[in-house]
């Protein structure tokens, strides 16, 4: 049987339909044993050596989970495969799970053109890869489409960032269709201020 160590998020419902996939894949071609861990145990040199010490005492075979750098190297030396659920950037040292983002980008792109939208507008996240690639396949569509397009980046939480995002929701043409990759900020404006929100 194959040992499956899992330290992934279970909040949003993007990381509970990738569980399902794991289970389901495991129930094909397993089965699989799964030792599921907390998150405390992503970041920390001494809780990643204390990691690998699990993993040797449960005699793993392979670690699925989300970090946010690759600083890896005390999990390196089992010399097991480690996939990376990394959503800031894409490893180039291990195997990776990930989404077709740029595709998403021209699905939502494309939804609002058939909706007769020719104005187009996108809030997200600079820096983060799925919202950068998101961005990107979304710029290119409306682009080849003929439209228009603004982006707001939010770079801070809190109520600075509430009221710039809304100030910018607020100057918008009409009839914009926003394609938004920070769905609570974004949406919580929008619904406070009755703002016509279009959510892909």
């Amino acid at each position: 049987m194959i040992k499956v160590i899992l330290m992934t998020d279970y909040s949003s419902e993007y990381d509970r339909s990738l569980l399902r996939g794991i289970m389901r894949y495991s129930k094909k071609y397993g089965p699989w044993s799964f030792y599921r861990l907390p998150g405390e145990y992503r970041s920390g040199e001494e809780n990643l050596k204390e990691l690998a010490q699990i993993a040797r005492e449960w005699k793993a075979d392979a670690i699925i989970g989300r970090w946010s750098d690759e600083d890896l190297k005390s999990i390196e030396d089992l010399h097991i495969p480690i996939v990376l659920l990394n959503y800031r950037k894409r490893s180039t040292v291990h195997s990776n799970i990930t989404g077709d983002y740029i595709g998403t980008g021209v699905m939502a792109a494309r939804y609002f053109y058939e909706r007769h939208f020719s104005s187009f507008a996108f809030v997200g996240i600079a820096g983060v890869l799925w919202s950068d690639e998101r961005y990107s396949g979304f710029r290119g569509e409306v682009s080849r489409l003929g439209g228009t397009l603004q982006r707001y980046d939010i770079k801070e939480s809190g109520k600075k960032d509430m009221q710039s995002l809304y100030e910018w929701l607020k100057a918008l043409p009409p009839r914009t269709a926003v394609f938004c990759c920070d769905d609570e900020r974004a949406l919580i404006v929008t619904d406070a201020y009755n703002i016509p929100f279009c959510k892909f």
